[in-house]
């Protein structure tokens, strides 16, 4: 191994792995702040913080010495039976992509970093025998043990595949898709495209809120919910959507982009030039109260080619003040509801879970029939596939059920199926960061 790795010549970083307990310290590390920021180099398509052409021009095994994430056949992410073969891709620039709704999309070369250094991370929800898409076009199989990176494949294994999971679909990812010889059976039209990016706007979160808050089975636990969200068409609508502090949001965004904290009156210059630049390109602004938060948490779930939606697991989460990613914690779902228990009561939770699952599912059947089938009736017009859905608990033990809702895979999917698959890893912080130069995905 080590010849092959001088072969080659790779540098490596070891990720370590580190336990903590999940006591009183964990609100702070959770609230943990990377200080190095990623000068972005070119992408050439590393796994994690390997560095060279380990993957793009030939695949070789990875010692179990690095603590690179392996995958066991243990997921609440798969999709389908296990004999069926998936292709997977990680395409972290995707809510860039759906903002800019356009195909080809030129992501910045920080999304383009990532997408390459990150690339083999489906790994870590992917099946034995999956395939997954390179950044430069390569394909590489899943391997059988976690002590094998997989190998390379050609192109002729497209012919195999039953179906594509990539981290979120939109026009750009499958372009790509297209451009690597995938059946056009497996992806979705242009008209679909379309459809699913209207229905993954903030509006839709808005909707389910408004659901939610009238919900029979939120009802004996009114006090304890908070959350409201205005769609505003107008510069003059976002000023007055609420009184004193608000955040504006753009309907497309992700990782703490697309957010813009205001202060009455909401008249700066900077203020009103974000919002006349986000009415010009996306159509509307969500306007939304300024909470005082305590946590960030999530309610994974997965919706199912019948129609239902089924919940997952929890995610525990923090982000950055200007509300980047900033880790996920790994456990048990007891040991998450542990730390929860200290912050909201228990039954506040469980009653919106079960609310969502049940607005979810009609607010998806909803948005079905908006959603036009391709020509082909390989594809059909129903989502299906991972929901996460941002909740955020604030002062007063209170629960803010729906802040934002993706339809597409997250790291609270990541850190699920860490908690399955490697119980070595309970109680660590699951992260990405940017260390020489390099993203890195590890637990610490």
């Amino acid at each position: 191994m080590r010849r092959a790795m001088r072969s080659t010549k790779l540098v490596s970083c070891r990720i370590s792995v580190s336990r903590f307990i999940v006591t009183s310290v964990w609100k702070g590390v959770l609230r943990r702040k990377s200080s190095e920021k990623c000068r972005p180099r070119r992408a050439s398509g590393p796994f994690f913080c390997i560095y060279g052409s380990l993957f793009a021009r030939r695949v070789a095994s990875v010692s179990a010495e690095w603590h690179i994430f392996a995958h066991r056949n243990i997921t609440p992410a798969t999709p389908s039976p296990a004999t069926l073969m998936l292709l997977h891709v990680f395409n972290p620039e995707h809510d860039l992509a759906l903002a800019a709704g356009l195909a080809p999309y030129t992501p910045p070369a920080s999304a383009r970093q990532m997408a390459a250094d990150l690339q083999l991370l489906p790994r870590l929800w992917a099946a034995p025998g999956d395939v997954i898409l390179l950044a430069d076009g390569g394909l590489v199989r899943v391997a059988e043990n976690d002590a094998d990176a997989g190998g390379a494949v050609d192109a002729s294994v497209l012919a195999e595949v039953s179906g594509v999971m990539p981290w979120g679909w939109d026009a750009s990812v499958v372009r790509r898709l297209r451009q690597a010889g995938v059946p056009p059976a497996l992806l979705p039209a242009e008209a679909w495209l379309s459809a699913f990016r209207a229905a993954t706007g903030r509006a839709t979160a808005m909707r389910v809120l408004t659901t939610l808050k009238t919900s029979p089975l939120l009802a004996p636990w009114q006090g304890a919910i908070v959350g409201e969200a205005t769609r505003c068409d107008s510069t003059d609508a976002a000023r007055a959507a609420y009184p004193g502090y608000m955040i504006f949001k753009q309907p497309w965004s992700g990782s703490g982009r697309g957010l813009r904290p205001s202060a009455p009156p909401h008249t700066d210059p900077q203020t009103e030039a974000w919002l006349r630049r986000t009415l010009r390109t996306q159509g509307y602004v969500m306007a939304e109260p300024l909470y005082n938060k305590v946590q960030d948490v999530a309610a994974e779930f997965w919706r199912h080619p019948d129609g239902s939606v089924t919940f997952q697991g929890l995610s525990v989460f923090s982000t950055t003040a200007g509300g980047v990613y900033d880790g996920n914690l790994v456990a048990a779902e007891t040991e998450k509801r542990r730390h929860l228990a200290a912050l909201i009561d228990l039954d506040v939770l469980d009653a919106a879970i079960r609310a969502l699952t049940v607005t979810l599912e009609a607010e998806m059947a909803h948005l079905d029939r908006q959603m036009p089938a391709t020509a082909d009736a390989g594809w059909p017009a129903a989502y299906s596939g991972p929901i996460g859905v941002d909740m955020m608990i604030v002062e007063g033990r209170r629960l803010h059920p729906c802040v934002e809702i993706n339809f597409r895979m997250t790291m609270g999917f990541v850190a699920l199926a860490l908690a399955q698959r490697r119980l070595e890893l309970h109680g660590t912080l699951f992260n990405i960061r940017c260390r020489n130069g390099r993203y890195v995905a590890g637990s610490s």
